[in-house]
């Protein structure tokens, strides 16, 4: 009785450790050079407990400076495949080492390894957890839980040998389990079984082959891991099941995106995903075919049985199919309490109830004519190896059923030939039937359907569905070749490359009025430096009415990306899908905290000038170079404000609003403030001319005791210093400071004490300001000031 757990075991072992090369291999990179071979291998061997339903789990906890903190991580995903392994294992191993026993030892085989399996399970489980330190101050443990992994193995292993013991010929008989199951209950199985198994395998086939194609040997193997789940939900989605993706609305109190996607339809999915469809139908088929020809006919009485066995696969498909995570985490400042799941939705059990009624109808009017057409159908569905006579009463049928339909025994075939034929097989005969008894009476015969006829409308069907099925096929790859969002964006993004502007307008408007559209033509934009020179247009990302194309452009060397959103709206000949490219990002560029003068009344951007009146001081553009000027003014200077408009829509070069950074207007030249001093020393000099003591266009007079004093001249002690300064757009002032020397007489005074004429001496501090404005291309000065005259305070 051990023996198929030992074989079962080993086979599992050697398939883990075939397939987990890479695994182990990985682990230690990930773990580190702390990590050792021991623990990869506890990795891999907790990996593989997964396959029973074990959640895998891992407790992390670090110090970072000061500050520490823990983080508990459960997740639950089953890989499917290696579950399925392991119950084909247990099977395979069981059928051929415990054939021909009783039926109590093989429940007993049957218990004893479920037990073995459990027990082992849990063993390796609570032994396998294994503890590492990637780094001095990072601690993480893992392993799975040993709980689930107990009942997981014993429901696994337990199955597997059930079945296996049962097994004889192509399929299992629960008869040599001692277990009577109605025939048509058997038959509905059957069907469902056959038709689900057939298709499936083609399914997997596909979707392995498209998995290693797409994804390489990485995404080969990763999906045969989880190959059931994959073709479940292919299943589901085919039959127009939702999968839902159940999010926490935030996380350590941050909301997550509301933009995630919550349920994924077969219609949210790219256009061939519409192939899956074929997947229930294929299985209904051929479902109802097998039905048809093992049930004969039946009234609809009994039709509710292929319904409720779907919704029965379909709740064990919503429980074994789910993948779920929680995160508990704390410290950092941060606590947070998350549980994330992906499942099929619940509208799975009642479409699979659907699709049980569409079984039922099909066996009924759709698979006559197949059996009509193909009548090998008959001989490859109705023909089994006879299995061996077991004594057994004749199971009641369920309501409905037709009452020359025996109920299931492992020796099925002579079971429905009736007690006699047993005993002319030299099978035993039950107790209470009599050997001699009439064999029961036969079925109603079942209406004729001409074989051509049947076979030209089989024929024309099925040309109808590929016909169908190309033209589907043909409007997928025309819709996504001409009119899917990504072409939209494509002839967008070209035309940008290419300089013209008025042809990406034509895809999509920018939504900028016509009055400010100036910097936006394609006359323009032709002589704009620094432009996009290529677009990648990358693959679309679709959710609903809703995609996004990302774009990665070439400029001046660089790569740069730009995000680009799509809606579907309608649809362009009532067939392809008809996206509108959302208005494109074009680049607002707001020229008022570069401005010295708001008054300021025109100015050019790459040699095109532009008035204030009419466009302001907002500029529209296009990825590229650009440079802002003033119009040349005599007396004036003016610099250029120069930037580069990214395709991702930065802008290099105008990241500061300082007033240092405020160029874009009018000052005094350099060579104004020159002649603007030496107008004002002229004006000095003037002043040093006068012959009076008092000066007043220059603000300094001498000190003497009499006003009289004549012959008055002035000199200068020393240079002047003479300090030009902008004041305005359009106003110098200058500075004049020295110090002078006054000589004059002092007329005779008769009734003093001198009665000749004096020579007298005077110093004086000469300090004032004379004020320019440029009126016309000229310099004017205007009256001196003793005080500053100006109205600015820092230039």
């Amino acid at each position: 009785m051990a023996a198929p757990l030992v074989v079962g075991a080993a086979a599992l072992l050697v398939l883990l450790l075939a397939g987990g090369t890479d695994t182990v291999d990985s682990a230690r990179e990930d773990l580190g050079e702390t990590g050792s071979a021991g623990a990869a291998l506890a990795l891999l061997l907790t990996l593989g407990l997964t396959a029973f339903g074990a959640p895998l789990q891992a407790d992390v906890s670090g110090t970072y400076g000061w500050v520490g903190g823990t983080a508990s991580v459960s997740v639950l995903a089953v890989p499917t495949g290696l579950t399925l392994v392991a119950l084909a294992a247990a099977c395979a191993t069981a059928a051929p080492l415990l054939r021909g026993r009783s039926v109590r030892s093989r429940w007993t085989a049957a218990a004893l390894t479920a037990a073995c399996a459990g027990a082992l399970a849990a063993l390796v489980a609570a032994l396998g957890r294994s503890s590492v330190e990637p780094d001095p101050e990072t601690a993480v443990s893992f392993g799975a839980g040993w709980f689930a992994a107990l009942v997981g193995a014993a429901v696994v292993a337990g199955a597997g040998a059930t079945l296996g013991q049962a097994w004889q010929g192509r399929r299992p008989h629960l008869a040599r389990l001692g277990v009577r199951v109605p025939t048509y209950v058997s038959r509905v199985l059957r069907s469902i079984g056959v038709g689900g198994l057939l298709v499936g395998a083609l399914a997997s086939v596909v979707i392995v082959v498209l998995a290693f194609v797409r994804g390489g040997v990485g995404g080969g193997v990763g999906t045969l891991v989880y190959l059931p789940t994959v073709v479940a939900a292919a299943f589901a989605l085919g039959g127009l099941a939702p999968l839902h993706l159940a999010l926490p609305q935030e996380v350590a109190g941050f909301p997550v995106p509301a933009d995630i996607p919550r349920s994924f339809w077969l219609g949210d999915m790219p256009a061939w995903a519409l192939l899956l469809v074929l997947l229930p139908l294929l299985a209904t088929v051929a479902a109802a075919t097998v039905l048809h020809v093992r049930g004969g006919r039946l009234p609809w009485s009994g039709a509710w049985l292929t319904p409720a066995a779907l919704g029965v696969v379909a709740v064990l498909a919503l429980a074994l199919t789910q993948a779920r995570g929680t995160l508990a985490a704390s410290g950092l400042g941060v606590e947070a309490d998350v549980t994330a799941a992906l499942r099929l939705g619940w509208g799975v059990v009642p479409l699979a109830l659907v699709w049980g009624v569409a079984v039922e109808a099909a066996s009924r009017y759709v698979a006559p004519w197949l059996v009509a057409a193909f009548p090998a159908l008959v001989r490859w569905i109705g023909t089994e190896r006879p299995a061996t006579a077991v004594a057994a009463p004749v199971a009641a049928g369920v309501p409905g059923a037709p009452a020359d339909v025996p109920s299931q025994d492992a020796g099925t075939v002579t079971a429905a030939a009736g007690p006699a034929a047993s005993a002319a097989a030299g099978a035993p005969v039950a107790p209470g039937h009599d050997a001699a008894a009439p064999a029961p009476r036969p079925a109603a015969p079942r209406r004729t359907i001409d074989p051509r006829k049947a076979r030209r409308v089989v024929l024309g069907v099925v040309g109808a569905v590929v016909l169908v099925g190309l033209a589907v096929g043909a409007r997928s790859v025309v819709n996504a070749t001409v009119f899917g969002p990504e072409k939209v964006v494509a002839r967008y993004a070209e035309a940008l490359a290419d300089g013209r502007p008025s042809a990406a307008f034509a895809v999509a408007d920018p939504d900028v009025p016509s009055e400010q559209r100036d910097l936006l033509t394609d006359q323009f934009y032709a002589d704009v430096e620094h432009r996009v020179t290529g677009a990648d247009v990358r693959g679309a990302s679709v959710s609903g009415d809703t995609a996004t194309v990302e774009v990665v452009y070439d400029q001046d060397g660089a790569k740069a990306s730009q995000t680009y959103t799509l809606t579907r709206e309608g649809h362009r000949f009532g067939v392809f899908d008809s996206w509108t490219l959302q208005t494109p990002p074009v680049v607002t560029v707001d020229l008022s905290a570069y401005v010295l003068d708001p008054s300021l009344e025109s100015y050019a951007v790459n040699g095109v000038e532009r008035t204030t009146a009419d466009a302001g001081f907002v500029l529209h553009l296009l990825p590229g170079a650009y440079e802002v000027t003033v119009p040349e003014q005599p007396l004036l200077e003016s610099a250029s404000l120069s930037f580069t408009v990214g395709a991702d829509g930065s802008t290099e070069g105008l990241e500061s609003t300082d007033v240092d950074q405020a160029l874009l207007g009018y000052w005094p030249a350099d060579e104004t403030l020159r002649t603007a001093e030496e107008q004002a020393r002229a004006h000095l000099d003037g002043c040093m001319a006068s012959t009076e003591v008092e000066v007043p266009d220059c603000f300094f007079e001498a000190w003497v005791w009499d006003d009289d004093v004549r012959d008055v001249t002035w000199s200068l002690d020393d240079e002047p210093q003479l300090e030009a300064s902008v004041d305005t757009a359009t106003s110098v002032i200058v500075h004049v400071s020295a110090t002078a020397s006054m000589t004059g007489l002092d007329p005779a005074d008769p009734d003093s004490s001198w009665d000749s004429d004096q020579e007298v001496t005077s110093d004086a501090w000469v300090d004032y300001y004379v004020p320019f404005t440029i009126e016309d291309g000229e310099l004017v000065q205007g009256e001196p000031a003793e005080q500053y005259p100006g109205s600015a305070t820092d230039w």
